[in-house]
């Protein structure tokens, strides 16, 4: 900072310390900025620097305030004093302000393509009373406007080098509509419904349920179909859940209205399993979906399928069933081959043996061709069975892969089911959870939890 040795500068100095500046709204793009008078000043210098640091506005007044047509934003200001002698006395530290739009406008930006030759723009906006109610210069290709929900009508004019029109265009109407995010009135809500309700019901109370409202309720693998949903109020929504094939677990409920942000509420509905299903799943907790797979290839995520609702395991189970069952008939076939082929080539080589052995000596050429006929019977049989071995050992390959393939696939399932519902009462257990914290029409906050439990 600059500091004068004028004794009456010292003696205003700490009042331009403590003065008090404000920005408030004069008109619909104008804004006054204001500071404490400072007695011996002549007339002050202002300077305005956006968020890159560039100073875009300097001028001198002869008043403790200046009115400005500022885009809102988020600025700094430094004042100067200027004495009677035309020299800047004291200049302040930058200070930040902001400016925002007044209670009730809409961002709206507006972009245009760039015209060449152009040195700056003026927008124009008209209202529904055809009275200009804002016009911008600026020498970007986009601005920024405040506006109240209704319909406008908006024209472009180039200005050149010359600061003479160049082009101008049409009148174009548009209207600003205001868009609400839908948000439940209390962020903390938890629903909880078990597996024997096919149909359950539930009630959303909160703000902003529009029409053309989106409403998703879904894990990581799985969402549960909606059956109905009736807006009842603007603060108020039904929803009949179909959750027949639907597996226990937490689920995240979203909600979204047209051209709206999506508003997320992790954890907000747990189907539990019911009584009678907890009856079915204490048995999960000996292992019985890997013990199952551990018996037939897919038995176990039929079962998990069937009693956790969830198709997802049903098809895995059946698709590897179904290629067990096929490579297991093929391998079959494949030894009913060989020992076919094995048995055949021991009787035809007695039988060419008992042959060759019953031709004379002296047709000795007769024996010659039986013998190499012999052989090369013999080659082919062996080739043949040869071939069928090789198969035969690809094809347990197959059958040891799809063994072993959806024998971890059934472990997964079995520990992720243990977690989920009846953790195991013995051994090490670490939990890493994401509790979400939420505060009344805000954003989500998240804070990492951990929860460790030693028994044994």
């Amino acid at each position: 900072m600059k500091v004068s040795s004028n004794p009456l500068t010292k003696l205003f100095l700490l009042l331009f310390f403590i003065m008090v500046n404000s920005a408030y709204a004069l008109d619909k793009d104008k804004v006054m900025l204001e500071w404490d008078n400072i007695p011996f000043a002549k007339e002050y210098q202002v300077e305005i620097r956006n968020k890159q640091g560039k100073v875009f506005f300097k001028k001198i007044v002869s008043e403790n305030k200046i009115e400005l047509e500022i885009s809102p934003d988020d600025y700094e200001k430094r004042i100067s004093v200027i004495n009677k002698l035309g020299e800047i006395d004291t200049t302040s530290d930058w200070t930040p302000f902001s400016i925002r739009f007044a209670e009730g406008r809409i961002k709206v930006i507006q972009k245009w393509e760039k015209v060449t030759g152009s040195a700056y723009y003026i927008l124009e906006i008209e209202n529904e009373q055809g009275k200009i109610i804002q016009r911008r210069k600026t020498e970007s290709e986009e601005l920024e406007l405040g506006l109240n929900p209704g319909n406008y009508k908006k024209r472009l004019i180039v200005m050149n080098k010359l600061d003479e029109v160049e082009l101008e265009s049409e009148w174009i109407p548009f209207s600003v509509v205001e868009i609400f995010t839908p948000e439940l009135k209390d962020a903390n809500t938890k629903e909880v419904i078990t597996t024997d309700k096919k149909n359950p019901e539930l009630n959303l109370d909160g703000i902003h349920f529009e029409n053309g409202i989106e409403v998703i309720i879904e894990s990581n693998s799985h969402k549960i179909p909606i059956s109905e949903l009736k807006i009842e109020t603007e603060n108020k929504i039904k929803i009949i859940l179909s959750t027949a094939d639907t597996p226990p677990g937490f689920y995240t409920l979203k909600m979204k209205n047209l051209k709206s942000k999506t508003s997320t509420y992790p954890q907000y509905l747990k189907l539990e399993v019911s009584s009678k299903g907890k009856l079915l799943s204490k048995g999960m907790q000996n292992w019985e979906i890997l013990l199952r797979s551990a018996l037939f290839a897919g038995w176990g995520e039929v079962y998990g399928g069937d009693t956790y609702k969830n198709s997802a395991y049903k098809k895995r189970g059946y698709a590897y069933g179904g290629l067990f069952i096929v490579s297991g008939a093929y391998f079959l076939k494949l030894v009913t081959d060989f020992q076919k082929n094995s048995n055949n080539l021991k009787k035809d080589s007695l039988a060419n043996i008992a042959l060759t052995a019953a031709i004379p000596d002296d047709l000795e050429t007769a024996k010659t061709f039986m013998v190499l006929s012999s052989a090369n019977q013999i080659i082919s049989n062996h080739n043949s069975l040869k071939s069928i071995s090789n198969d035969s050992l690809k094809v347990s390959y197959v059958l040891i892969g799809i063994y072993l393939i959806q024998l971890v696939d059934a472990y997964f399932i079995n520990r992720d089911m243990n977690r989920l519902y009846d953790p195991s009462p013995t051994g090490f257990k670490l939990d890493i959870t994401r509790e979400p914290a939420y505060s009344n029409y805000q954003k989500p906050q998240e804070n990492l939890l951990l929860y460790y439990k030693f028994s044994f």
